[in-house]
């Protein structure tokens, strides 16, 4: 096989794998310099590397692989420098490639010298390019290999995608292991056409499934912010509800004044104390039954009030806390507050027998927590969990906000019961 198809083809591995390897690891970082820079640095990199090859011709093998490894290590820490990322993440990036190049040259090692032993009629520089060039096909499965893993661990693949994204790259490197025996002896560029077409499908499958699983997230990311904004539409709707409430309070508040001028008028005193302790007491039981001072927790604390009152729910509250020691944002107070109450009556609606039907909500101040517990009664069939897509949502969005404050969510799910407890800490100043 010519030399220069040896130096040309693995010139172009070294080009895959910075882009595979490199960019996926680091999360395609820009560039410390331009492109056109980078790939003439590239180039001429190449050149140097393959260019010193030819000064090996009376070098033992172990020197001359000893100085291309080096040279390959080297070329990759220049390349991976030239990213504009962490230091902490090329360094991570690096070292992952070394192990990966160094497993990969032995078995390149252990391949070539086992299945061609003519390769030694070629000559030292030869046969370096060969076992450089094979160790170039199999590393590049052996780095998916490594990335597939690593966005498992972080969370990225479930298991059954790391299993299903593994098969290809897995079945690669057994390939590259055996294949030589059998097609090397016979046609040197008919076994670099068949190395070629499984490194395509390797390269292929991962992108295209990578794709994949980022297009999945997307659509999931999209329908959480459809949801988010059909929660926002209700609490719109809620408030709209309250606004309607204030201006029928405001209409009786003057009727009620009306009469009270003309009891003044006409001395009927006693008239006015009786007006007056009905009307108070119907200000408790229709409008406000929630006076924490905090204007999030009491909008929706007396929304989820008037639901229970009109649905025959029992709704019993539990307020000790100072408004002032509070840290989330009204904001994030209402996703928090907002997405539990909706919970529970969601879940209410669902029972339809309305006997015993509750929802308990405690916020309480502890020395270093704000504890937002809300209990509501289920049914048997709610055990395990809610299909309802919006509850989902709703708990994930709890869940997010929580991590922005460094809070704590527990989920309780027993038969008769559903409980969601939220501790977030609180401002010791």
């Amino acid at each position: 096989m010519s030399y220069l198809v040896l130096i040309f083809i693995s010139a172009i591995m070294d080009a895959v794998t910075v882009k595979v390897y490199v960019e996926k690891w680091l999360g395609k970082p820009p560039l410390r310099i331009s492109t056109m820079a980078y790939w003439g640095i590239f180039i001429l990199t190449e050149l140097a590397s393959r260019g010193g090859q030819l000064f090996m011709i009376d070098v033992s093998q172990e020197k001359a692989m000893v100085s291309q490894v080096s040279a390959h290590i080297v070329i990759m820490l220049v390349f991976i420098c030239l990213y504009d990322s962490r230091i902490a993440e090329c360094i991570s990036a690096f070292i992952i490639w070394v192990l990966g190049y160094l497993v990969s040259i032995g078995l390149s090692d252990v391949v070539v010298i086992t299945t061609d032993q003519m390769l030694y009629d070629g000559g030292i520089t030869h046969l370096i390019s060969v076992m450089d060039m094979y160790a170039q096909f199999i590393m590049l499965p052996v780095l998916i290999i490594i990335l597939v893993v690593r966005n498992y661990v972080s969370g990225r693949y479930s298991f059954k995608q790391l299993v299903i994204v593994l098969i290809t790259p897995m079945i690669s490197c057994y390939l590259y292991l055996i294949i030589p025996e059998q097609i090397v002896l016979l046609s040197g560029y008919g076994f670099i056409f068949v190395l070629i077409i499984v490194l395509v499908l390797n390269v292929l499958n991962y992108y295209l499934f990578d794709n994949m699983v980022d297009n999945y997230k997307l659509k999931n990311q999209v329908t959480m912010l459809g949801y988010q904004l059909e929660h926002q539409s209700d609490k719109y709707d809620q408030l709209v509800l309250s606004y309607k409430k204030i201006g029928s309070m405001v209409h009786d508040t003057q009727k009620h004044i009306s009469y009270i001028r003309s009891c003044i008028e006409e001395k009927e005193y006693d008239r006015i104390r009786t007006v007056c302790d009905r009307y108070e007491e119907e200000l408790k039981n229709k409008y406000v039954v929630s006076k924490t001072g905090n204007l999030v927790i009491d909008t929706f604390v007396n929304s989820a009030y008037t639901f229970a009152q009109n649905n025959g729910v029992k709704f019993h509250t539990d307020f000790k806390f100072d408004k002032n020691s509070i840290m989330v944002s009204d904001y994030d107070m209402c996703i928090i507050i907002g997405n539990l109450l909706d919970n529970s009556i969601n879940a209410c609606k669902k029972q339809k027998e309305k006997e015993g039907v509750y929802i308990k909500l405690a916020i309480v101040q502890t020395d270093r927590h704000l504890v937002i517990d809300v209990k509501n009664s289920s049914t048997q069939s709610d055990v395990g969990g809610s299909k309802d897509m919006t509850h989902g949502y709703g708990i994930q969005n709890v869940k997010n906000t929580m991590d922005k404050y460094n809070g704590i969510m527990e989920i309780k799910n027993t038969y008769g019961e559903y409980e969601t407890l939220v501790l977030i800490p609180i401002n010791q100043d």
